[in-house]
């Protein structure tokens, strides 16, 4: 009896270590899109959306000791994605009702009505690996100032603009710190 107690025993460590999630590494965005004023352009986070050919905006409040990350980092890629900060509670990455991409402020998780913070993935091709957004890939749309907001493919605010441009979102390699969290 004690002989089968502990074979149940050890099985059920052996299981739920099985079934732990596995710490996600980090990333750097950069868009592929050869020929384009995009091609290796990095994703930047500002202004709760992301860019192309803009400047990230980390954040430090005063009195707390933080890194001085200056890129866009990211973590997951399996169903949802998230900014790579310290800040309590994260930032999360969503794609709001018009289909732009977007992340939360620091301390919210206020995404909106319509919005989504799932569908994100990560597809394998040769050597590299790429994020998508419901199995797709990204387009980036021209403003006044030459950088490009970054929308999901069939964004309703794009409407098929000739302008935007279509990209694979490269997951890149990233070993720097975490930002305190991006405003």
């Amino acid at each position: 009896m004690k002989t089968t107690s502990a074979v149940i025993s050890t099985l059920a460590l052996v299981g739920s270590a099985l079934a732990a999630p596995t710490p996600q590494s980090s990333f750097q965005g950069l868009a592929i899109n050869s020929g384009s004023p995009i091609q290796f352009a990095s994703v930047s986070a500002n202004d709760e959306n992301f860019w192309l050919r803009y400047k990230s905006s980390a954040y430090c409040p005063p009195g707390i000791e933080c890194s001085n990350t200056t890129s866009t980092l990211f973590t997951g890629g399996k169903d949802t994605l998230n900014l790579k900060v310290a800040v309590p509670g994260g930032q999360q990455v969503y794609v709001n009702d018009v289909g732009a991409l977007r992340y939360t402020e620091p301390h919210s998780a206020a995404i909106g009505v319509g919005s989504s913070q799932t569908g994100f993935g990560v597809k394998k091709e040769g050597q590299f690996d790429y994020l998508t957004y419901n199995g797709d890939g990204f387009l980036a749309c021209p403003t006044d100032a030459e950088a490009y907001l970054i929308y999901v493919r069939g964004a309703s605010a794009v409407n098929d603009d000739a302008k935007c441009l279509g990209f694979d979102f490269l997951m890149g390699p990233d070993s720097a710190p975490a930002a305190w969290g991006y405003s």
